[in-house]
């Protein structure tokens, strides 16, 4: 994160962070980023270019959800990032959080068990939502 702070940012970036900040609770697609901060005159590729960079520096979460789909972006607060887990709908293609205490049991039985520290960022479970069953 240091090399964040001596980063230049643009007005861009700056718009682009404010929108998926504001909204952190919701998964965009980079589609959704540029239609929501293009009237501020962002281009598609500068939208496009900027989530890369912002997902490598950890600024944002990345979900790719294959190839018919895409990826989707979120802000990142740490504390949310590091906690939730996530699954895709298989059929309807949705990502949904798994805010659940069982899953940070799962986490500690894996660190304390087998010395493994699972990124509950990156963690996304896959098969059939409700609505989907």
């Amino acid at each position: 994160m240091n090399e964040l702070k001596n980063r230049y940012k643009t007005k861009q970036e700056a718009l682009i962070v404010s929108f998926l900040k504001d909204n952190s609770k919701t998964h965009f697609s980079a589609d959704e980023v540029f239609a929501a901060v293009a009237a501020e005159g962002v281009s598609r590729s500068t939208v496009y270019r900027r989530l890369e960079r912002l997902a490598e520096d950890g600024v944002l979460l990345k979900f790719n959800l294959g190839n018919s789909v895409g990826a989707l972006y979120q802000y990142c607060d740490h504390k949310h990032g590091e906690e939730c887990l996530h699954f895709v709908c298989t059929k309807c293609k949705t990502l949904h959080h798994l805010d659940c205490y069982v899953f940070s049991d799962v986490q500690q039985h894996l660190n304390s068990q087998h010395k493994f520290l699972l990124d509950g960022s990156k963690t996304v479970f896959y098969g059939l939502c409700e609505r989907c069953i």
